[in-house]
C-alpha cells in the first residue's frame, strides 16, 4: 500500500464498497512509510461533489432568474442550511472578485479560470463563488463539493497488530533514532539493487558545491544560473524549492528571463506543485516523465518542484549521454 491507498482502501471497507475493515491481526506492508508517520497531515478530508446540493443550487439559480432578485438564501434553507450559508458567503465573496486579477473569462472553453498571483489560469481550481460566476456568464450547472469523510491515519494504523514500512527518506543518524524512539521500531538497510549484481556498483552521487547568498533574489539568481550551466552540459535538472510560490518564483523572475521566449515556447523549463498534484495525477506523473525527456528545441527540460516533487518520486534517465555529461543534476 502507499498512505492514499491504504486510505481508500479503509474508506470502502466502511463504506460497504469493498472487502470489511482491516481484521485485528492484519500486517501492513506501505511503501513509503514516512508519509504515514512522519507527515503532518495525520487527518485527511475527502471531497466529493454533493450531487442534491448541487442540483438544489442549480435549479434555486435558474428560478431566481426568472423570478428577478429572490434570495438564494432563502431560497436554500429550508433544503440545506448548510449549503443556504456557503452559498451566502460565496455570494458576498464574488462581489469582491475582478475580472483579469481574480479570474479570466475564456470565451472559447465556455469557462471562467481562477488566476493564481502570476496572473496564470488554474484549470482545475474550484470555488463555490467560481461555480456562481460560470453559471450566470454560460448557464453552466453549479457543483457544490463537501466533505464527506475525515480520516485519522494513526487510528487506521493501530488498527494492524504490525507495520512493515519502506522509505528512503530516514537516512541521518538522528532522524533514524527519533524513529526508533517514538515508534519502537527496527531499522533495516536494504542495499541499492544495482549493489546486488555481479559486476555493477551503484554510482553514488557527486556534490558539485554548496552555496549561500546574501538575499533570496540572489540565491535564486544562483540556482537559474546552475541550471542553466547544466541545460548547456546536456543534462536535465530538478530544482528542489521551499514551496508553490518559491518555485513561481523562481520561474518568473529568473528561468524564464534568462532562457527567452523561444525557450520558454518549447517547454524547456517546466513546474510541479502541489495543487497539480491535487488536481490531476495523471498531469503530475506526465510532467515527472517529461522532466528527463528532451524538450521541442531539442534540449533537455529544468524542471522546478516543490517538495511534493522530490519525493518518492522516479526521474528515469535513459540517455546514456547524460551520464556521460554528468548525470542529471538535482538542487
Amino acid at each position: 500500500h502507499t498512505a492514499h491507498s491504504l486510505e481508500v482502501q479503509y474508506l470502502k471497507g466502511l463504506t460497504g464498497e469493498g472487502p470489511a475493515p482491516i481484521p485485528e491481526d492484519a500486517v501492513l506492508i506501505v511503501d513509503e512509510v514516512d508519509g504515514l508517520i512522519v507527515d503532518e497531515d495525520v487527518n485527511r478530508a475527502y471531497v466529493y461533489e454533493d450531487k442534491r446540493a448541487s442540483l438544489a443550487l442549480t435549479q434555486a439559480l435558474q428560478r431566481r432568474g426568472k423570478r428577478g432578485r429572490d434570495s438564494l438564501r432563502d431560497m436554500l434553507a429550508g433544503h440545506n442550511a448548510a449549503l443556504a450559508e456557503a452559498v451566502q458567503e460565496a455570494e458576498t465573496e464574488l462581489k469582491e472578485k475582478v475580472n483579469g486579477k481574480d479570474y479570466t473569462i475564456d470565451h472559447k472553453a465556455r469557462k471562467c479560470k481562477i488566476l493564481d498571483k502570476y496572473a496564470r489560469p488554474r484549470e482545475s481550481a474550484y470555488e463555490l463563488w467560481l461555480e456562481l460566476l460560470n453559471h450566470a456568464q454560460f448557464d453552466t450547472p453549479c457543483r457544490f463539493l463537501s466533505p464527506q469523510f475525515l480520516l485519522s491515519r494513526p487510528y487506521v494504523l493501530k488498527k494492524h497488530s504490525r507495520i512493515v514500512g519502506l522509505s528512503g527518506s530516514l537516512g541521518n543518524v538522528a532522524e533514524q533514532e527519533f524513529v526508533k524512539a517514538v515508534y519502537e521500531c527496527d531499522l533495516v538497510l536494504v542495499p541499492p539493487f544495482l549493489n546486488c549484481c555481479r559486476g555493477k556498483r551503484k554510482e553514488r552521487p557527486l556534490c558539485r558545491g554548496v552555496y549561500v547568498e546574501a538575499s533570496a533574489d540572489e540565491h535564486q539568481r544562483r540556482v537559474a544560473s546552475l541550471a542553466l550551466d547544466a541545460q548547456q552540459r546536456g543534462v536535465p535538472t530538478l530544482v528542489i524549492m521551499r514551496n508553490d510560490d518559491a518555485v513561481a518564483e523562481l520561474v518568473t523572475n529568473h528561468l524564464e528571463p534568462m532562457l527567452g521566449a523561444e525557450a520558454v515556447a518549447q517547454q524547456e523549463v517546466q513546474t510541479i506543485s502541489s495543487s497539480l498534484f491535487s488536481e490531476s495525477r495523471s498531469k503530475f506523473k506526465d510532467v515527472v516523465d517529461n522532466a528527463t525527456v528532451l524538450s521541442g528545441s531539442g534540449k533537455y527540460r529544468i524542471t522546478c518542484t516543490s517538495p511534493i516533487g522530490g519525493r518518492g518520486q522516479d526521474y528515469r534517465v535513459q540517455d546514456d549521454a547524460v551520464d556521460v555529461n554528468g548525470g542529471m543534476m538535482l538542487i
